[in-house]
């Protein structure tokens, strides 16, 4: 039912909050997660300019071994713009059933 899906991060404490509580996701089918972060234009620009990148690299791979912990095969990727209309595009052209995400700035 829910193969593929999104999981959309800010890295926010409640991003990790829902990150550790997918696993019964998979009664439902899911196997594959996409574990998206959306940066707005002004972020990125700012992370491109900054030397702190690698702690946001951390975080997406804590994130990623999280869900592979709970029995998932996991994607990572960053994109860039706005990022309601981004998570939607991408579920929308890459065929993901299910957008979870947490009540933060990403969602």
């Amino acid at each position: 039912m829910f193969e593929r899906f999104i999981v959309a991060t800010d890295l926010s404490p409640a991003s990790y909050a829902v990150v550790n509580c997918l696993a019964e996701l998979r009664t439902f089918g899911a196997q594959h997660c996409l574990l998206l972060q959306c940066l707005s234009f002004g972020d990125a620009a700012s992370a491109g300019l900054s030397y702190h990148t690698d702690r946001l690299e951390a975080m997406l791979d804590e994130q990623k071994a999280l869900l592979e912990d709970q029995g998932f095969a996991v994607e990572v990727r960053t994109v860039v713009g706005a990022p309601k209309k981004e998570i939607v595009r991408v579920a929308a052209d890459e065929g993901h059933s299910l957008i979870v995400g947490s009540l933060c700035s990403a969602v």
